[in-house]
């Protein structure tokens, strides 16, 4: 639901509130929720004899579960709505692959971090990486996988012990694990060398890995045309022009 309502104001999906809820997996949300309540609760019981101690006391209790209610329905919410706004985007022929994750940085139009939608498409002879802001047919800047020179997934970690290849930033996203997995995809561009970075994947750490391995397989399949093994869904051989009116 958060991501939902601030994904169609630029200021809003780029505030720090916003981008530390959507980072946190369901098990930290759930955590700090229930930290809520008891504080609340424990706050209330050490106001009962203060002065407005018997506001407190009713209305504490009451802002705690209207946030329990707000992390029910953010979570039920997300789950469908988002994951039905990735179905519609793969459904189409020329799109591989969709997710949500943090923009970190190195777009050179793109200064500041935010959560966004990533996907894999445009043709087999010409795919590219899109980074969308709120729907397919919105706001999206798209990098040619052909320019791409190189791509890592490496480990950020919090406690000072990162990898050599390392995101610019050194929030975790979960506060039980102390590292959180990053896509770097270098390419070049106007003879310049940039370096995005993603994180905070939908489903995870895991979801990194397989997002480096579908860019390898498909700057294979646009430089030989082989198709790669296993079940894998091909680009279409070019990409249709939209029809001029």
């Amino acid at each position: 639901m958060i991501w939902t309502f601030t994904k169609w104001n630029y200021r809003a999906s780029t505030s720090r509130i916003v981008r530390w809820w959507l980072r946190m997996t369901i098990f930290d949300k759930f955590i700090v929720t229930i930290g809520i309540i008891i504080l609340s609760f424990l706050a209330s019981f050490s106001v009962l004899f203060s002065r407005f101690g018997n506001w407190l006391a009713m209305n504490l209790p009451k802002a705690a579960f209207a946030f329990f209610i707000l992390f029910i329905v953010d979570l039920i919410w997300d789950f469908l709505v988002t994951r039905n706004d990735l179905t519609f985007m793969t459904d189409r022929n020329n799109v591989l692959l969709a997710t949500r994750c943090e923009y970190i940085g190195g777009h050179p139009e793109l200064p500041l971090s935010r959560f966004v939608f990533l996907a894999l498409g445009g043709s087999k002879a010409n795919p590219v990486l899109s980074i969308i802001f709120s729907t397919f047919e919105g706001t999206k800047f798209d990098v040619n996988l052909i320019d791409v020179t190189d791509t890592k997934s490496t480990i950020d970690d919090k406690f000072g012990k990162p990898g050599f290849y390392v995101s610019l930033t050194s929030i975790s996203p979960s506060i039980w694990k102390g590292y959180r997995s990053t896509l770097n995809i270098e390419y070049a561009k106007a003879g310049r060398k940039y370096k995005l970075e993603f994180s905070s994947f939908l489903r995870g750490n895991d979801e990194v890995q397989m997002w480096k391995n579908y860019i390898t397989c498909m700057m294979a399949e646009a430089d030989t045309g082989r198709k790669p093994y296993g079940q894998w869904k091909s680009l279409p051989e070019k990409e249709k022009k939209a029809a001029k009116k």
